[in-house]
């Protein structure tokens, strides 16, 4: 992608010695809740960049819930303190309809990232009948000057 200067990419060379500050970084999370999935919230860090994103958030079970039983995966930001609010349009829904080991995408309503944002995922189960649920969030940051 072309930067404010149009360079891309292929202007680089393969041992180009660029400095960390001066790229993006995509980081490629995977959460992993063996065995029943219960409720719980599960800090994930902060953002330390300069600014970021969020990319995707795709969330599967090895075990469907059965019945009406569902598994509710949110994720929440609080910046400076602030409440916890979800960025997504909705909570992602698993539900018996979903198909086994099938990733399911979210839906981001507010994807731009603040530097010192924190991010938790909070799950809601109800019914005790899915296992084993995998959770992979996409983010982009900014490096921040040394």
């Amino acid at each position: 992608m072309p930067d404010v200067f149009g360079l891309t990419d292929a202007a680089f060379a393969a041992n180009a010695d660029v400095q960390a500050s001066k790229v993006q970084h995509q980081y490629l999370d995977t959460y992993a809740f063996p065995g029943p999935v219960h409720s719980i919230e599960v800090m994930l860090g902060r953002v330390y960049g300069v600014t970021g994103s969020l990319v995707a958030l795709h969330a599967w079970l090895d075990t469907l819930p059965t019945g009406l039983d569902e598994v509710e995966v949110d994720l929440q930001s609080s910046v400076g303190g602030g409440a916890w609010a979800s960025v997504l349009t909705a909570p992602l829904s698993l539900t018996a309809g979903n198909t086994v080991r099938l990733p399911t995408a979210a839906s981001i309503a507010v994807a731009a990232l603040a530097v010192g944002t924190l991010l938790k995922l909070v799950l809601t189960v109800t019914g005790s009948t899915a296992a084993n649920l995998g959770v992979t969030l996409v983010r982009r940051e900014k490096a921040a000057p040394p």
